[in-house]
């Protein structure tokens, strides 16, 4: 029975060489117009259809042009991810070394403004053009994990040759949109990349909500929950009823992380120190 792409996904967690030949052959087969032996992933094939009207060539390795390095500082100190970074650090840092990926963070344009990680792994980003500078918009490079979440406005993996162009195809991306909650706007995305065999089905939920505690920082600083915040002994309150403490929402999504990424750990994450949810987050790294 031919498998379906979610069964692809389950099984790039157990045998990353086998999930990646089969999509090698989807994709060559959707590309040519022939009877691919399953479907892409739904998010997947809407963006390959996306990308082929923008007249990207899917064997062509296509570089774009750097941004220069003033112009790239011009925008990290303009840009509002500059106030969330350390939140993203915090969250995806410090196990990135130990699974083999790189953070990466860009802005609106699909611009790379930081990118952080693993030397081995910067140095093979550098091979594919993913530098800081770089313009990863899904229209430029294809499918992808800074562009194709920044289109679809919700978080995407992209699995080997789930990707557009066919160089990136032993490279893996779980990419988040950045939001500002004041009004909803892309600020910008969060990506997770690294080589192929460092492809994780629960890599994505672990991205997603670092992302989303960003975006609580982010409604801290522009006051949302300023009366809450003089009022250090109150609790916030999910829409669920249940109250998290401390760094806006950051006790309960780490409660999402742990549940979603590693839900056969035993992990407590009701604390309310900054050095305690590093600990939860370190801890919980070393099972990915």
């Amino acid at each position: 029975m031919p498998l379906s792409p979610m069964d692809v996904t389950h099984l790039a967690g157990l045998d990353t060489v086998r999930a990646a030949r089969m999509l090698s052959e989807v994709r060559s087969a959707t590309l040519s117009g022939q009877r691919a032996p399953m479907a892409p992933r739904p998010v997947i094939e809407e963006s390959w259809e996306r990308v082929l009207r923008s007249g990207v060539a899917p064997d062509h390795d296509f570089r774009t042009g750097l941004l220069s390095r003033a112009e790239v500082q011009r925008r990290r100190e303009s840009s509002t991810l500059r106030h969330v970074l350390p939140v993203l650090r915090e969250g995806l840092l410090p196990f990135t070394d130990a699974t083999r990926h790189i953070m990466v963070v860009a802005d609106a344009d699909g611009r790379v403004l930081w990118r952080e990680g693993g030397t081995a792994v910067l140095r093979k980003a550098d091979r594919l053009g993913f530098a800081v500078g770089a313009d990863w918009r899904e229209d430029v490079v294809g499918t992808n994990g800074v562009g194709t979440p920044a289109v679809t406005g919700r978080p995407v993996q992209v699995f080997a040759s789930e990707h557009f162009v066919e160089s990136h195809a032993d490279w893996t991306c779980a990419g988040a949109p950045l939001t500002d909650p004041r009004d909803g706007r892309l600020i910008g995305v969060v990506d997770v990349s690294g080589p192929l065999e460092t492809m994780h089905p629960s890599t994505l939920a672990w991205v997603d909500a670092v992302a989303k505690l960003a975006e609580a920082r982010l409604r801290e600083r522009h006051g949302v929950l300023a009366s809450s915040a003089r009022r250090p002994s109150t609790a916030h309150r999910h829409p669920s009823g249940r109250a998290f403490h401390g760094f806006a929402g950051s006790s309960y999504l780490c409660g999402v992380v742990c549940r979603s990424i590693a839900p056969r750990a035993t992990l407590t994450c009701s604390t309310v120190g900054r050095s305690d949810r590093r600990t939860q987050l370190a801890r919980l790294g070393r099972t990915l």
